[in-house]
């Protein structure tokens, strides 16, 4: 596997952030651009509220 990123979007540990990046998608159905990159949740966080003890 070779990626390749350009630097201007990596961030302090050299890793890829979409912050940065701020990609967007082509929304074909309804013939839209969408950005993406907003953060939801924290993974594996999230669910916690609705775990029984």
């Amino acid at each position: 596997m070779n990626i390749q990123a350009d630097e201007s979007i990596l961030d302090e540990n050299g890793k890829y952030s979409l912050e940065k990046l701020n990609p967007i998608i082509y929304d074909e159905e309804h013939r839209r651009y969408l950005s993406v990159g907003v953060k939801a949740a924290d993974a594996f966080k999230a669910g916690l509220v609705y775990k029984r003890s």
